[in-house]
């Protein structure tokens, strides 16, 4: 923010009334030589002051007023709590005069307006959560809160998507997945920096203003400026053809353009740098700016110093001058501009802005909390209004006399972080300590900040951190946020896969879940990942990184597939191998063969398989098929007798299951046995039986003969499935049974480590020690906002609300028990009051 009399350096506005700058929260000095400027007042009223030559000035009819200037109420943008500009330039190399072409405005609440025709239009295909506008030439890039980046115009040098896709984009395009924090545009060229750092440009190229050591005239967007690589920058500046970029240590790196000095290079000897040139070693700054053909930066000493194009004069090396700000920098050197709007301090701070100044005042304080040996200084009234927490501790068995502290456990970052936000609405703490935080909310009971957590959590995730913080979640038990870090993966996989962060990861995947096949509405197979399990049937048949694009799977186009299986338990190369069958009943494989132990790289069809196929099932290194009429064939791996009675340990050819006399509608595979079920619900097993996984209640080995699980006989099994070592099976009415290795309670009870028997897994519920009724109110009123209950029941039911947290209840069953209140109860409900321990007023 800065005080009204810093406005005197942009002579613009010593035209206009002293009574109405006074009234103004947001003034921006825009275009023309500094000849126009935006206004905001405290009401809310958007102005517009200078030549109607620029805009329209959402008028109904265009009118020229032949150069005079004039004071205008945009109503179309009044009430609309507008919080930021961009406006779009022309690239004039030559000129400092950049003529605005249209100018794009959003609001506190995120919505995004364009200012170009006769009136400011909404942008409707747009999240209303816009936070931020970058404009180049003809295109525009926009932030959002949650860290994506929409853009649309000109894409005719690939500014934010490859051109081959689109060379211009009318509406919203959303062009960027992972997690972004500042966006800026030159005149036909893109670059953002990601949460983690990272630089990614994009477009026009002639004058090396992407940074990335290449002399293409343009290239696509992204592309990560590599030079960059071990240094996270934390802010970025574009002028027409030129780029800043600052570290997080206070380093300063140009590239682009230099024609008018404006890399700050000293000499004029290159007239553009492909890649980062470091400025002056010796300082650090903490501000950059840039514009057109002018540069600006503060050093962390409070030094503003410019370089560039300054009154048609190259200036090749940085100037200090005697600014305060960049803003006032741009008003003396680069022809009235602002660089971005400026906030107007109002005189004094606000009841809001007074409680927020308050956190940690020693003066003001009146209470200590101490975590860790380190003091907090808070204010009694303070926590007790914001808090229900310390509502309740202040006035329940508190004894005020010398006690002016409190000792809490935890960390003490993450309750600074709990406190300052109840004292301001905001949480400005890394990721790991919002964990902390979520995790003394919820003891709290304050729903809406572990709410607030959440969505912070979120949008500090990225591909570095994201490991590391899915592991905390499961440590906290905070399961809502697991399940954040879980969706962010999904959706970013390509880029998860792809990060230092996943590559130095230390955990184990055994090859699974790195791969992913895909069959479209138009019968495309597509396959994603490190081809691990050589499941992208190509002719190499090699592991991949590569996670830019999709394989198509040639030998499967077509084919209207109808599903896939896959085994790839075990991490040894041999045994890996996919399956796909079709509607039709055919059934392709591709991978290591089972069975002869052949490398099938692209998929093959079983031809000694009937065209009749409608399941598949896979083992570790066998396959069970199932046919349109009931039977059962199965191939691959014979040790444990899981395909039949053979005598050979390796069949290589499908073979008929020919022991169930009945139509078979189910099949499932363990690691080393084979389980299906009838028609008439009766479930058969063979195979290997180490871990009772047969459910036969015997331990020996199969003989390779399907035995009938006879302690399912009392009940009609519809479905059967099979983890590594157990069974899982659910009958007509949805019971649910289990039998085989429970090393991981994978049976859903804990008493044995294995049963060779099938068992139903009950129903576990919570028990309360709570009277029926009373709780039974207590839990219809969660479900229905409502309470029919008599003066005694809302007293007891009371009792609940507050044990649990629900301080409305509470009211409402007070409500209740004073509109019950009368002569002949009010004796009896006053002692229960008293035994209760409830201070109710019994005035009758």
């Amino acid at each position: 923010m800065q005080e009204l009399k810093d406005l005197r350096y942009w002579p613009i506005l010593n035209y206009l009334p002293t009574s109405l700058l006074k009234n103004v929260r947001l003034i921006y000095v825009l275009s023309n030589v500094g000849n126009n400027v935006i206004l905001i007042t405290n009401e809310d009223e958007f102005l517009f002051y200078g030549f109607s030559d620029l805009f329209y000035l959402g008028l109904k009819k265009h009118t020229t007023f032949n150069g005079i200037r004039h004071l205008y109420e945009i109503e179309a943008l009044s009430k609309k709590r507008i919080k930021g500009f961009a406006c779009s330039v022309h690239d004039l190399d030559t000129s400092s005069c950049h003529h605005a072409r249209f100018v794009l405005l959003y609001s506190e609440s995120g919505e995004l307006y364009i200012w170009v025709h006769e009136s400011p239009i909404l942008i409707e295909k747009l999240p209303k959560t816009v936070i931020q506008v970058a404009c180049g030439l003809n295109h525009t890039l926009v932030l959002l809160s949650d860290g994506k980046v929409y853009a649309w115009g000109s894409n005719f040098f690939g500014q934010y998507r490859d051109r081959r896709y689109s060379a211009d984009e009318s509406e919203p395009y959303k062009v960027f997945l992972t997690p972004v924090i500042e966006v800026s545009c030159g005149s036909n060229f893109s670059v953002v920096l990601s949460t983690s750092g990272i630089v990614y440009s994009g477009g026009r190229n002639d004058k090396g203003q992407l940074g990335i050591n290449r002399t293409d005239d343009s290239v696509a967007f992204p592309n990560e400026v590599d030079c960059l690589r071990n240094t996270r920058i934390e802010k970025i500046a574009c002028g027409c053809n030129h780029v800043l970029a600052l570290s997080t240590n206070g380093e300063l790196f140009t590239w682009g353009c230099n024609n008018y000095g404006q890399l700050g290079m000293g000499f004029a000897g290159n007239s553009k740098k492909i890649f980062p040139y470091k400025l002056d070693s010796s300082l650090r700054f903490k501000e950059i700016a840039a514009l057109g053909n002018f540069s600006a930066a503060v050093t962390i000493t409070g030094d503003v110093k410019v370089w560039g194009l300054i009154a048609e004069v190259a200036n090749f090396s940085p100037i200090s001058t005697p600014c305060r700000s960049i803003n006032e920098a741009f008003s003396l050197f680069n022809n009235g501009k602002m660089y971005e709007p400026i906030e107007i301090a109002s005189d004094r701070p606000n009841i809001c802005e007074t409680i927020s100044n308050s956190f940690g005042n020693q003066e003001s304080s009146d209470f200590k909390i101490v975590v860790e040996e380190k003091e907090i200084h808070v204010h009694k009234t303070i926590l007790k209004l914001r808090s229900e927490y310390f509502r309740r501790m202040f006035q329940e068995n508190w004894s005020e006399g010398d006690k002016n502290l409190v000792k809490m456990d935890g960390s003490y970052a993450a309750t600074f972080g709990y406190l300052k936000y109840l004292y301001t609405d905001e949480l400005d703490v890394d990721p790991k300590v919002i964990l902390d935080v979520a995790v003394i909310a919820d003891k709290h009971c304050e729903p809406n900040l572990v709410k607030f957590c959440r969505q912070k959590f979120e949008e500090g995730l990225n591909e570095l951190n994201l490991a590391e913080l899915y592991e905390l979640t499961l440590q906290r038990q905070l399961m809502d946020f697991n399940e954040v870090c879980f969706d962010i993966a999904a959706q970013h996989l390509d880029v998860i896969l792809t990060s230092e962060g996943y590559k130095n990861w230390t955990g184990d995947t055994c090859n699974l879940g790195n791969d992913i096949l895909l069959a479209t509405n138009d019968d495309e197979v597509l396959a994603f990942g490190f081809n691990s399990i050589r499941c992208h049937g190509t002719e190499d048949g090699c592991v991949s990184y590569d996670l830019k694009s999709l394989t198509k799977i040639e030998a499967l186009s077509k084919k209207r597939i109808k599903g896939f299986a896959c085994r790839a338990d075990n991490p040894v190369a041999e045994t890996m191998f996919v399956l796909s069958y079709l509607e039709n009943g055919e059934v392709y494989l591709w991978g290591n063969n089972p069975a002869d132990k052949l490398m099938f790289t692209t998929p093959t069809l079983i031809e000694k398989l009937p065209k009749t196929v409608t399941e598949v099932a896979c083992g570790s290194v066998h396959v069970l098929a199932l046919t349109s009429d009931g039977n059962v064939f199965g191939w691959g791996d014979n040790c444990f007798n899981q395909i039949s009675a053979l005598p050979e340990d390796i069949v290589v050819e499908p073979c008929k299951i020919n022991h169930i006399s009945e139509c078979v509608t189910g099949i499932a595979c363990g690691f080393h046995f084979s389980v299906v079920v009838t028609l008439d619900g009766i479930v058969y097993s063979w195979g290997r039986n180490k871990n009772g996984q047969l459910g036969i209640h015997k331990e020996s080995k199969s003989d390779g003969v399907p035995q009938r699980v006879r302690f399912l006989q009392e009940t009609c099994i519809k479905k059967i499935a099979c983890g590594r070592n157990h069974v899982l099976a659910l009958n007509a009415h949805g019971d649910v049974f289990s039998w085989g290795c429970n090393e991981n309670y994978q049976l859903g009870c804990n008493a044995v480590r294995k049963r060779s028997y099938p068992l139903q897994i009950k129903d576990s519920s919570v028990e309360l020690n709570e009277n029926y009724e009373y709780m039974f109110s207590f839990i219809k009123f969660l479900y229905t906002d409502e309470l029919e209950v008599d003066s005694t029941l809302a007293l007891e039911v009371s009792v609940l609300a507050d044990k649990y947290c629900v301080p409305n209840l509470v009211d409402l069953c007070l409500q209740k028990f004073q509109k019950g209140l009368d002569k002949c109860n009010v004796a009896t409900l006053y002692e229960r009051a008293w035994e209760l321990k409830m201070s109710v007023s019994l005035n009758q």
